[in-house]
């Protein structure tokens, strides 16, 4: 049908325009319906398509397509709790429906029912155990609930399918970091940054490791490159300018942290980094003001150097 072919170039406004003609011919035909409420929702004419839908549902009620076309589209107008109950109903009508759990898994989860949604992600592994979408999601829910062996075992899975997931590695490396595998973790940072070398907070990530290793110039050079891909990661100017602190170079420590506070002025911890590197430059006035605001901001560690080594 042409009009399915407007739909898959992207030209839904033909598209609509041969599906209303279509239905002249066939108006009690649900499928056309459905087709054009999702030509007319890719349009941003979501009351239009909800008429469709809707019309659809009343001619086949047991249509489970139907409620996930609807949901979708009650979704990305921002009804998500209502979306919810179409994908509910589209899985009570057929369990095995993977695209309706998928969409409804992710509503779970921004729901905060992490429990339920990883339910649905492992219905649907259950019978597409290569569903990239599935494995990727569920581990990410399985590190936030603290499963971390079962989110590494989900990562595993995927790198199997597709060894270039970069997002992947990432993700496994940061788990790895966080169990205290600093070997496992650069190892997965550095081929997640071989699959895609713009991510600032891999290169950032990366470079803490190499530093609490005792490579400050690796480290340095991270940093230097998360900076190139994100101009304004006050983290990763705070960090360099730590590592350049850790030999001694506490000028350009300074510059670094002065950057960092730049782009966010109310940043503690840059701000007593600053002062710690004023006070080994032997500029205690600097290193007390430093200090003085980092504690209005909370650090506690400057509020005590502040009182201990400050004329107050």
């Amino acid at each position: 049908m042409q009009a399915n072919q407007y739909f898959d170039r992207g030209d839904y406004a033909s598209s609509v325009k041969s599906y209303e003609i279509a239905l002249k011919n066939s108006p009690n035909n649900p499928t056309l319906l459905i087709e054009l409420g999702r030509a007319k929702a890719n349009l941003g004419d979501y009351s239009g398509a909800m008429l469709d839908f809707n019309s659809a549902i009343k001619l086949n009620p047991n249509d489970s397509g139907a409620y996930i076309a609807r949901g979708t589209s009650l979704e990305r107008s921002g009804q998500k709790g209502m979306a919810l109950n179409d994908f509910d109903k589209a899985i009570s009508l057929n369990p095995l429906n993977s695209a309706a759990r998928l969409k409804r898994g992710k509503l779970l989860s921004e729901f905060g029912n992490k429990q339920k949604a990883i339910v649905d992600y492992s219905m649907v592994l259950q019978e597409t155990p290569n569903n990239l979408v599935a494995l990727y999601e569920r581990a990410l829910l399985r590190v936030d609930s603290g499963y971390n062996q079962d989110a590494i075992s989900d990562f595993n899975k995927i790198l199997q399918i597709n060894p270039s997931h970069s997002m992947a590695l990432y993700k496994r490396g940061k788990i790895k970091d966080k169990i205290g595998d600093s070997y496992g973790a650069i190892k997965d940072y550095s081929a997640s940054l071989k699959t895609n070398k713009t991510q600032a907070n891999v290169y950032n990530n990366r470079g803490i490791l190499l530093a609490n290793a005792g490579d400050p110039d690796s480290a340095i050079s991270d940093y230097t490159k998360a900076i190139k891909y994100n101009p304004t990661y006050s983290l990763a100017f705070n960090n360099r300018g730590t590592a350049h602190a850790s030999k001694g170079e506490h000028r350009a420590a300074i510059s670094d942290y002065t950057k960092a506070l730049e782009i966010s002025p109310n940043y503690a911890t840059a701000l007593s980094n600053r002062g710690i590197s004023f006070e080994a430059l032997g500029n205690m006035k600097k290193a007390c003001l430093d200090w003085k605001k980092a504690a209005e901001f909370g650090h506690q560690d400057s509020h005590s150097w502040h009182q201990k080594q400050c004329n107050i």
